[in-house]
């Protein structure tokens, strides 16, 4: 079986352990900041590498794949120096702490062209937004006016909750860049437009937390955004998050068009044709088995269908498998925009993306 290596002992060893072993990959190195902390999970998930050193696991000429869960700070240096190492890269969004080090991931991968180097966008392997590409690829909604994205949450809400680098923007932490990420990722690949200007409002509501050995700090981070994009071909979004939001999580997308409206909301995508008049049902069948354990989320079942997509590239040679996947070009564009939205926050303009 193709072998991979987590580095990072957060998303990486709750979700991608458990879900890219069930697509057939063999999980044999793990990455921890803390000894103490990467032996024991290593033990209970029965990972039989586990190093301090990431560069321990880049040696291992067993190891076909490094998949990078760390901090947006530390995404830069480890997979460059993965793909010079020789390995496939697999890295967590968003790309990285700004532009300039997504461009240096970018120059990177561009001189290892036989290694793949993916951001973990894992949305896009989702059967019904792979549908809605198609549908409005042949004009199912006509001419893309204006996309909706919302994706809210109560994780941040609780004062309580510790500080931790989430919460500090040094670091890359933040749900711009945590969710934010995949909104803009996502709504640009189903209209097949790249964003050129954003205009933000980014809040941090929960602004003092208490760290592990109850020292109070400043969360620098954000927990609210709202994000007005304006796309290549002149139709425009509306993006917004929120960690902190009482109530039941909600997540939805709506891309509206000359033609009809494509919405998808709790696993279920309807559309409208304005020559029909009719709202239809548009039922898309997932083949899936989620880990036992997971809940079944969105970002849950993609990184399901990404692991067998991996599994069969590494295993068989199967590069269409990879098709839907972002690549470090994608990652790029998505930083930009991350970048464009946090400068229009402060300045309270509308910024453009050259």
């Amino acid at each position: 079986m193709p072998k991979v290596a987590i580095v990072g002992t957060g998303w990486g060893t709750r979700v991608q352990v458990p879900t890219f072993r069930q697509a057939g990959l063999e999980i044999v190195g793990l990455w921890a900041r803390s000894k103490e902390k990467g032996s024991r999970v290593a033990a209970v998930l029965s990972i039989p590498i586990c190093t301090t050193d990431y560069r321990t696991l880049l040696a291992n000429s067993e190891i076909d794949l490094i998949s990078i869960t760390t901090p947006p700070s530390t995404h830069a240096e480890m997979a460059i120096a993965a793909l010079e190492a020789g390995k496939h890269v697999l890295c967590e969004k968003p790309t990285a702490l700004n532009a300039a080090q997504a461009e240096e991931m970018l120059s990177a991968a561009g001189q290892h062209p036989k290694q793949l180097a993916l951001i973990d966008h894992q949305l896009r392997f989702l059967p019904y937004y792979q549908k809605m590409r198609a549908l409005i690829k042949e004009g199912y909604v006509g001419k893309v006016l204006y996309v909706e994205g919302l994706s809210i949450e109560d994780g941040m809400l609780n004062p309580k909750i510790h500080w931790h680098w989430w919460h500090n923007v040094q670091e890359g932490g933040g749900r711009l860049g945590a969710v934010g990420s995949h909104l803009i990722d996502l709504t640009t690949w189903l209209v097949a437009q790249p964003v050129r200007a954003v205009e933000a409002t980014l809040r941090t509501f929960v602004s003092k937390r208490k760290d592990g050995a109850g020292i109070t700090r400043e969360v620098t981070s954000d927990d609210f955004f709202d994000l007005h994009l304006n796309f290549s071909d002149d139709a425009e979004g509306f993006l917004r998050g929120s960690d902190v939001t009482a109530g039941k999580a909600v997540h939805s997308i709506l891309v509206a068009g000359s033609d009809g409206s494509l919405h998808w909301q709790a696993g279920e995508l309807e559309g409208y044709r304005s020559e029909t008049k009719k709202l239809e049902s548009l039922a898309v069948h997932e083949n899936i088995q989620i880990p036992q354990g997971l809940h079944p989320t969105q970002w849950v079942k993609g990184s399901v269908y990404l692991g067998r997509a991996l599994r069969d590239v590494l295993e068989h040679g199967n590069l269409t498998a990879l098709a839907p996947a972002a690549t470090f070009t994608d990652g790029l564009n998505v930083q930009r925009a991350l970048d464009a939205a946090r400068q229009s926050s402060v300045e309270h303009n509308r910024v453009s993306i050259l």
